[in-house]
């Protein structure tokens, strides 16, 4: 098999990849994908699941994946074989989707054919899945990878093909509210160590992630409040951890199929993500921004359809998006609370805030806590309980999507300096008798944690924060009389920590602001604020100070703010 150089594609990429029908356009992408292929995948043209899992099957083979109508093999389809010179044709999905009369259509024509099918959508995608063996299946960072997404509707597992036929990565079928037993076994049988669930709980719901954690599989949700968000999410994992570039961008549409079914081989390619459009007419906000999001990198835009798929206006809307560079740069923003309880990405030097992720409720920002990932991809966020309810942690990702609690009874949140460790405080063990926890550490990748049990006689533990070096953790100890105190990260009990300072007295508690340590890197405490900080950790009084109203401060905090006193965890 030969494939078309990736570099190639990105600096001639078309503008439209189209066809007089979905099986034209499907044949098209086909041939600007391979130059020759040994094997095509073949599904049905009048339906969307089995061609979407048919992605990781034809990734898994390096060859294309071409539309059929029922009841006979339409033209184009027959003349993309010849022309790649293809020589096995594996039919996915029964006699329902693809009859046994375009199988001896093939058979007659030369081709070796089988069949790969299943009950139902669900049935068919895990044997898709199984048929190539757990050797086919892709990893990321040593972990072997499944996609999970609804077969409920096509867009969550369209923008996720081109992954899943490049990094060789199973894609999956769930109903929305209970796992499938096919899934289940594929996953087992596939040897999968992490599940990428697509879409927010309204498309799969915490029922079904929450079964997989149980048995065991590291669970990380990629969705948004919309089909769009999503996809460009989804878009952001491709260029983070499967090599994928933003340099040429596949637009499909998000409301329609058809053009789109093949276009996951053709984006493994070229290495190129899919995008959404909302309608054949409609952009879409959250894919406007996400094109904004990556100028200067998006050198192309390519549509897949013609104009009924998607719109002579639609296109260009798109490169206008690709080609406006109002992304404020990295270093330039932060995430950060506001004081009308909203979690956003602020341009530090306005104080205005750029993009709302999350709302959470509040009457003072400093009791929020709030943790970023080194990589500013994940932030975590303390949410007070309402009418008596205790506290939980949600994570969300910085890009925009759907909040997901991580811990319930918890509060302070804090990321190790290399992102892989997740701190937090618990206030009520899980299993009644046992001993009170106060600090419970969580590995982010495999989600195995430690709970660190409340030996030590430690009454009161809040305001968390790791050491520059991320060998300790820093923490205020005390309600009444405060003070600060360490605990190696490896530590096993909280009586493994140890105060540093000054000793606690009556008169230090509200009056001191304590450098001890500091110079060590482990962390300075203002008793009468109770907040803890690192030395690497910023105040929020400079990017703030020249427009603090525009970020929604309350006059109190604002005046926090430019004393120079700390109110959200703060990091750039």
């Amino acid at each position: 098999m030969v494939r078309c150089s990736a570099s190639a594609q990105s600096q001639d990429a078309p503008s439209r990849i189209r066809g007089a029908s979905r099986f034209h356009t499907a044949a098209n992408i086909a041939t600007q994908a391979f130059d020759q292929a040994d094997v095509a995948h073949l599904a049905t043209g009048t339906g969307y699941p089995d061609a979407l899992a048919g992605s990781f099957a034809a990734g898994s083979v390096d060859g294309p994946l071409l539309l059929s109508a029922r009841d006979r093999l339409p033209r184009p389809t027959r003349e993309a074989l010849a022309a790649l010179s293809v020589e096995r044709v594996v039919i996915i999905g029964g006699t329902a989707a693809i009859s046994q009369n375009v199988a001896d259509e093939l058979a007659d024509a030369g081709y070796a054919t089988d069949r790969v099918d299943g009950a139902n959508r669900f049935q068919t995608a895990s044997s898709v899945a199984r048929r190539y063996g757990r050797q086919q299946v892709g990893t990321v960072d040593g972990q072997r990878v499944a996609i999970l997404a609804t077969g409920a509707h096509f867009a969550d597992a369209l923008a996720a093909g081109p992954i899943a036929a490049s990094a060789r990565v199973p894609l999956l079928l769930t109903p929305r509210d209970r796992p499938a037993d096919s899934v289940t076994t594929a996953l087992g049988r596939l040897d999968i160590d992490k599940i990428l669930l697509l879409g927010g709980s309204q498309a799969i719901s915490p029922d079904v992630a929450g079964f997989y954690r149980d048995r065991g599989y590291d669970v990380e949700r990629i969705g948004g409040p919309t089909l769009m968000d999503t996809a460009g999410l989804v878009a952001d994992t491709a260029i983070a951890d499967f090599n994928f570039t933003p340099q040429q961008v596949l637009l499909a549409r998000g409301d329609a199929y058809p053009d789109a079914l093949a276009a996951s081989v053709y984006g493994a390619t070229t290495g190129s993500p899919v995008m959404l459009s909302a309608t054949s007419t409609e952009l879409s906000g959250p894919t406007s921004q996400w094109l904004t999001r990556h100028c200067p990198d998006v050198a192309s835009v390519t549509a897949l359809g013609g104009v009924n798929a998607i719109s002579q206006d639609v296109r260009p809307q798109a490169v206008d998006a690709a080609n406006a560079c109002q992304e404020v740069a990295a270093e330039e923003s932060a995430v950060a609370l506001t004081a009308n309880g909203q979690v956003a990405v602020v341009d530090t030097t306005t104080g205005k805030p750029l993009r709302q992720l999350m709302s959470v409720p509040t009457d003072d920002p400093a009791k929020n806590d709030l943790a970023v990932t080194p990589d500013r991809r994940t932030a975590f966020v303390t949410r007070p309980g309402s009418a008596g309810q205790p506290t939980d942690i949600a994570r969300v990702p910085v890009s925009g999507g759907e909040p997901e609690i991580v811990a319930t009874d918890a509060s302070s949140p804090a990321v190790s300096p290399d992102g892989e460790t997740l701190a937090y405080i618990v206030h009520r063990y899980p299993h009644p008798g046992d001993p009170d926890p106060r600090i419970v550490l969580r590995d982010l990748s495999s989600g195995q944690q430690v709970m660190l049990d409340s030996g030590g006689d430690w009454h009161y533990v809040s305001e968390l924060a790791w050491t520059a070096d991320g060998e300790r953790l820093a923490f205020v100890s005390g309600e009444v009389l405060t003070g600060v105190a360490t605990i190696d990260a490896d530590a096993t009990s909280m009586a493994q920590a140890s105060r540093v300072g000054p000793p606690l007295d009556g008169s230090a508690d509200r009056r001191w602001t304590s450098v001890a340590g500091f110079e060590q890197g482990l962390a300075v405490v203002d008793a009468g604020h109770g907040a803890v900080e690192q030395a690497a950790m910023a105040t929020v009084a400079d990017a703030l100070a020249a427009d603090a109203d525009k970020a929604g401060l309350s006059a109190s905090v604002r005046r926090s703010a430019l004393a120079g006193e700390p109110w959200a965890d703060y990091r750039r």
